[in-house]
């Protein structure tokens, strides 16, 4: 048995925790709303859902965290600087075609540099 989980005979099943959630004092007045109001509602509760899926590496246990760290480019296509390669994972179509043409990959890489830094005079 594993720690506090339930057995398969314990778990509830769908149905017997919708009939728990609709019995909970805290969610009577929900049947009491116009379906004007109960609308407004699920809209409100969507959008705060949505928010919160989305805020991301903001501290709290309702928001989503990528833990993937953020890997610098290495190799820049020379036509579109904006397309860039990590070096991990498979190779864009833009480096296979500079590869086909002729061209190595130390042709294609670049270093990402700094402005200089402005002088007061």
């Amino acid at each position: 048995m594993n720690g506090n989980r339930p057995s398969r005979a314990q778990k509830e099943t769908r149905g017997q925790k919708k009939a728990r959630v609709a019995s909970n004092p805290r969610f009577d007045h929900v049947g009491l709303l116009s379906t004007k109001a109960l609308q407004a509602l699920f809209d409100a509760v969507n959008t705060e859902l949505t928010v919160r899926v989305l805020r991301k590496g903001s501290p709290g246990r309702d928001t989503v965290v990528d833990r993937r760290k953020q890997v610098v480019p290495k190799y820049r296509n020379p036509r579109n600087p904006a397309q860039t390669w990590s070096g991990r994972g498979a190779q864009p179509l833009w480096v296979k075609d500079a590869l086909a043409a002729g061209k190595t990959l130390s042709d294609l890489r670049f270093t990402m540099t700094l402005p200089d830094p402005v002088v007061a005079l």
